[in-house]
């Protein structure tokens, strides 16, 4: 069973899952002689636990996620397991690479921490926020055309979690910067931002689709069950997706 998947953002050519085996799986996307058509190029053995989430950071490197606490950064190229970040101390449960420089993560994690990282620092764990009871189910950078300031791409996040609560912090400030609650509501599984980011899509634990306004953390509209199941993910332009239980 599959838990987790990548596409490549750049070229496009290559897709990765992992899932229940503990592996990682990479495929190559033929686009010219048979279009669409998937050949395994390569497989990564380094975790003991589920993958919970991946990313590619380009074509040559790719980090991932899992159940074991552990992040490992792969370069795809020689199979290798580059570094292993082992700062989180439970399940890692989500995690978004920043469109403006992809060297830089966030994750989320059972130990109830949101963390942001810099894969190339010798101490990549920059900065931790401690805020909550409840574990982080999701997390997403703020889009690099946010009101035409890109720096704020880099800086600033928002976490959902099991409680229902949303969170918008930046790490440049001491604590959060909004918050969103809708108390009828619990368990946000996928957070997506508008392409200027005043608009936040969020889905929780029910077949609705909350739209918040990041500036006056209102609800700007609802849209009412969009599936006839858990909404479980939202894509870069709110592609919905859901998944039976």
């Amino acid at each position: 069973m599959l838990t987790s998947c990548a596409l490549e953002q750049n070229n496009t050519r290559l897709l990765a899952c992992g899932g229940l085996d503990t592996k990682i799986y990479v495929f190559t996307i033929n686009k010219k002689e048979e279009p669409g058509k998937m050949t395994k190029s390569t497989e990564l053995i380094g975790h003991v636990g589920i993958i919970t989430c991946c990313h590619f950071l380009d074509e040559n490197f790719f980090i991932s996620g899992s159940n074991d606490s552990i992040f490992i950064l792969w370069d795809i190229s020689k199979e290798a397991n580059v570094r292993q970040f082992v700062d989180h101390e439970s399940e890692i449960t989500c995690m978004d690479v920043c469109e403006e420089d992809r060297n830089l993560l966030v994750s989320g994690s059972d130990d109830t921490t949101i963390r942001v990282w810099d894969v190339r620092m010798k101490e990549p764990c920059t900065r931790i926020f401690e805020e909550g009871k409840s574990s982080i189910s999701t997390v997403k950078f703020m889009p690099a055309r946010y009101f035409n300031f890109k720096h704020h791409s880099k800086t600033t996040i928002v976490a959902g979690d099991d409680s229902g609560i949303i969170k918008l912090l930046d790490t440049k400030a001491i604590g959060k910067v909004a918050e969103y609650k809708q108390p009828e509501v619990e368990g946000v599984k996928a957070l997506a931002f508008s392409a200027s980011a005043r608009l936040l899509f969020a889905t929780y634990k029910s077949t609705d689709i909350f739209v918040w306004d990041t500036l006056s953390e209102s609800i700007s509209t609802k849209i009412d069950n969009a599936h006839r199941i858990q909404v479980t993910s939202l894509g870069k332009y709110c592609v919905i997706g859901s998944h039976f239980f």
